[in-house]
C-alpha cells in the first residue's frame, strides 16, 4: 500500500463506516527477498530476516520460512499483528500445499518435502496470532491430508474444491465429478466437496469455502440459484466475484434475504449421504437457531428430478408450515413435501411450526424471457384477501402503485414488479421479471437463415427496426468443426461488413455473436471470423484448413462494434466503441476461399441445447 494514496488503516477505518471490514490475501510464510537482502530485521528482535529464509531452496515462485529457525516464531505472528494494527479482520493464505510438502499435481516438484510438524507448526502459530487479533484465518490450496486433521484444528474456513477459473457450471457441478484424490484439490467440484467435507462443517465449526461465485458464467438462473443456495446451504460464505459491468440481470440472486439469513443466524445444513456419488447426497437438512428446518433439494443432473421428505423425519409429525425461499412465497400447512426439481436446478423451502407473519411474493403466470408476441401476463397469490400492487417501468412499487385487477398485455420491453399484502401480515417482498418484446419480420433480402452443423434447437431469427435478434443453439464455433446459426448472404470478391453488437446471451462465457466469411455451410469449412463473448472478450479466429486459430483481446464487452474486411484472400478485424475510431484486432489472416463466399452474422450459445439470443444493429455489407 506505499504505492497507493491510502493504507490498508485508512481503507479499513473507511470501510468499518459503510458496515464493511478489511481482508487481505497474504501468506505469512513468503519472505520478500528484496528486504532480507537489505538487512532488514524480524521486528521486536535483533535476528536479520535474511536467517529465516534458506537461499540454496529449491522452491518455485516463493521463498519460504523455515519455521525450525530461531526468529520464525516472531516473523509469521509478526506478520499478522501488522495486518491486525491497521484494522484487517480477514487473512487469505494461499498456496499451503506448497508449503507443506512441495507437490503440485499439475506442475510436480515446486519445492521440497517438509516434515508433517513444520506445517502442524506454521498453521498452529498463524492461527494463535489471529485469535489473538481477533482476524480471521482463511486456508486456501491445502492437501487436507488425514482427513484435513490440520486444517480443521487450526483454520476457520478451509478450501475445498479447485479454483473458480473460468467459471460456469462445468466447474461448479461437473469438473472430475465424483472422483477423491489424495492430495489438493482433493476434489474439483464445489458440489462434490460441500457435500464429502460437510462431515467437518457444523455450527462454530470449520467453514467450507467453495471458493469465488462468478454468477454471469452461468447459463441460466436456475444454475446461479444453485450456487448460491449450495454456498448457504452447507454453512460456507457467498464470495462474489462479479463486477458492476457482468452481473447483467442477476443481481436480485445475491441480494434474496431470505436465503441470506441463513448466513447470518449461522445455519449449516448436512446432506443426506456424505458420498458425492450417491444421490441422497442432493437433499440437505438443517436447523436454525429458533427451530425451524431448512430443505434444499438439488439437482445436479440434466433432466428433472424429483425430491420428497417427510416432516416426521424432521420433527414435526403432526406437520407444519411451508415457505419456498426462491419462489418467496408461503406454501402452506404440510405434513410432507415434494417437487419435480428442474435441471441444474434446487428447491429451499423452510419448515416452521408458526404461521407466516409475511406474505407470500406474487407469481408471474408467464415467465420472464423473450418474447416475438405481446404477452398476456397474470399475477397470482394464493393467500386469501390478497392485494397485488405492481409497476410496469421499472420502478418499485409502493401501496398507491396500481392494484392488479386483470391480466396484464405486455408488448414491449418490460420490467414488471409487484408485490403482496395481506391483512394481519407484513408486505411480501417485492419480485420482479423481464418480459422483452421483439416482433419477427420477414428478412431483408438478400438474407438467408443456416444452422451449420448440429445445432439444436434450430432458433429463430427476425428483423425489426433495422435489427437482427438472432437466437440459436450450438457446440462452438472452434476445432475442427462448428455448430452455430448464421444469417448470411453471398458475395462475390472483396468485401466489407461491419455492425454493432448490442447483446449476446451469457449461456457461456465463450458464447459467440460476431462477423464471418464462409467458405461454405459445412461444419468444417474455412473462415474467417470476429466476435464478442459474453465474459472472454473479442476474439479473432480463422480456420485455414482443419484447426481454427484465434487471437484474443480481453476486457472488451457488448455493446461493441465490429468489422471485418476481405481483400483477396487476406481477413483483417476491427472493433470500435462508438463505430467511428476503430482499433484492429490481432493481424491481417490469409484463408484461401472462393470467389462467391457467404457473408454474415454467426451465433452459437457454446451450450447445444440450450438457445441463447444476439442483438445486431447497424449491419452493412459493402
Amino acid at each position: 500500500s506505499s504505492q497507493c494514496k491510502h493504507d490498508y488503516a485508512w481503507w479499513s477505518a473507511n470501510l468499518k463506516s459503510r458496515g464493511m471490514e478489511l481482508g487481505i490475501y497474504n501468506n505469512p510464510l513468503w519472505i520478500i527477498k528484496t528486504a532480507a537482502d537489505a538487512g532488514v530485521k524480524i521486528k521486536g528482535t535483533d535476528i536479520p530476516l535474511k536467517s529465516i529464509m534458506n537461499e540454496g531452496e529449491n522452491a518455485t515462485w516463493f521463498k519460504w520460512v523455515q519455521v525450525d529457525r530461531p526468529g520464525a516464531e516472531e516473523y509469521v505472528k509478526g506478520y499478522i499483528r501488522h495486518y491486525a494494527d491497521m484494522g484487517v479482520k480477514y487473512l487469505r493464505v494461499d498456496f499451503l500445499s506448497w508449503f507443506e510438502d512441495g507437490h503440485d499435481r499439475n506442475m510436480g516438484r515446486v519445492g521440497p518435502n517438509r516434515p508433517r510438524e513444520h506445517y502442524e507448526t506454521a498453521l498452529r502459530w498463524m492461527r494463535e496470532a489471529c485469535d489473538e487479533s481477533g482476524m480471521f484465518l482463511s486456508l486456501v490450496m491445502p492437501h487436507l491430508k488425514n482427513e484435513a486433521e490440520l486444517e480443521a484444528k487450526n483454520g476457520h474456513m478451509v478450501r475445498i474444491n479447485d479454483d473458480t477459473g473460468e467459471g460456469g457450471w462445468a466447474k461448479f457441478n461437473d469438473s472430475r465429478r465424483g472422483v477423491r484424490l489424495p492430495d489438493w484439490s482433493q476434489y474439483a467440484n464445489p458440489m462434490d466437496g460441500i457435500v464429502y467435507w460437510s462431515r467437518l462443517s457444523g455450527r462454530g465449526k470449520l467453514i467450507l469455502d467453495s471458493d469465488f461465485l462468478r454468477l454471469n458464467t452461468f447459463a441460466n438462473d436456475e444454475e446461479r440459484k444453485t450456487a448460491v443456495s449450495a454456498c448457504l446451504v452447507s454453512g460456507g460464505p457467498v464470495t462474489v466475484a462479479d463486477q458492476y459491468n457482468t452481473i447483467g440481470d442477476s443481481l436480485w440472486i445475491y441480494q434474496n434475504e431470505e436465503m441470506l439469513a441463513l448466513n447470518r443466524d449461522g445455519f449449516v445444513g448436512k446432506p443426506l449421504s456424505n458420498d458425492p456419488t450417491k444421490e441422497a447426497s442432493q437433499t440437505w437438512t438443517g436447523a436454525m437457531s429458533n427451530g425451524d428446518r431448512i430443505v434444499a433439494f438439488f439437482n445436479r443432473e440434466n433432466t428433472s428430478r424429483f425430491r420428497r421428505v417427510n416432516f416426521a423425519s424432521l420433527g414435526f409429525p403432526k406437520g407444519a408450515y411451508v415457505r419456498d425461499l426462491w419462489r418467496r412465497d408461503n406454501l402452506g400447512f404440510m405434513k410432507s413435501f415434494q417437487a419435480s426439481v428442474l435441471p441444474h436446478g434446487c428447491v429451499v423451502i423452510r419448515i416452521s411450526k408458526n404461521k407466516p407473519t409475511v406474505a407470500g411474493a406474487p407469481q408471474f403466470g408467464k415467465p420472464a424471457g423473450l418474447y416475438t408476441t405481446t404477452q398476456t401476463v397474470t399475477l397470482i397469490s394464493r393467500a386469501k384477501g390478497a392485494t397485488i400492487h405492481y409497476t410496469l417501468n421499472g420502478t418499485t412499487p409502493t401501496v398507491k402503485s396500481p392494484v392488479y385487477r386483470l391480466p396484464l398485455k405486455i408488448s414491449q420491453p418490460t420490467t414488471l414488479k409487484a408485490f403482496c399484502r395481506v391483512k394481519g401480515m407484513k408486505d411480501s417482498p417485492v419480485v420482479s421479471a423481464r418480459y422483452e418484446i421483439r416482433p419477427t419480420g420477414p428478412l431483408p433480402s438478400p438474407w438467408e437463415n443456416a444452422v451449420v452443423g448440429n445445432a439444436a434447437p434450430a432458433g429463430t431469427t427476425s428483423f425489426s427496426n433495422g435489427s437482427f435478434v438472432v437466437t440459436g443453439s450450438g457446440a462452438d464455433i472452434e476445432g475442427t468443426s462448428d455448430s452455430f446459426r448464421f444469417v448470411h448472404q453471398v458475395i462475390t470478391g472483396d468485401a466489407t461488413i461491419t455492425a454493432k453488437i448490442d447483446s449476446v446471451s451469457n449461456t457461456h462465457p465463450w458464447a459467440k455473436a460476431g462477423l464471418m466469411f464462409r467458405d461454405l455451410l459445412d461444419a468444417d469449412s474455412r473462415h474467417a471470423f470476429i466476435a464478442v463473448t459474453p465474459s472472454s472478450g473479442v476474439i479473432f479466429q480463422r480456420r485455414e484448413k482443419t484447426e481454427t486459430a484465434s487471437t484474443v483481446e480481453q476486457r472488451v464487452k457488448v455493446p461493441v462494434w465490429l468489422r471485418l474486411t476481405r481483400k483477396g484472400s487476406t481477413f483483417t478485424a476491427f472493433r470500435s466503441a462508438d463505430g467511428k475510431a476503430w482499433e484492429q484486432v490481432g493481424t491481417p489472416v490469409d484463408v484461401p476461399m472462393a470467389a462467391d463466399a457467404l457473408v454474415g452474422l454467426a451465433f452459437t450459445s457454446h451450450n447445444n441445447g440450450t438457445l441463447g439470443t444476439a442483438t445486431f444493429s447497424g449491419v452493412e455489407v459493402n
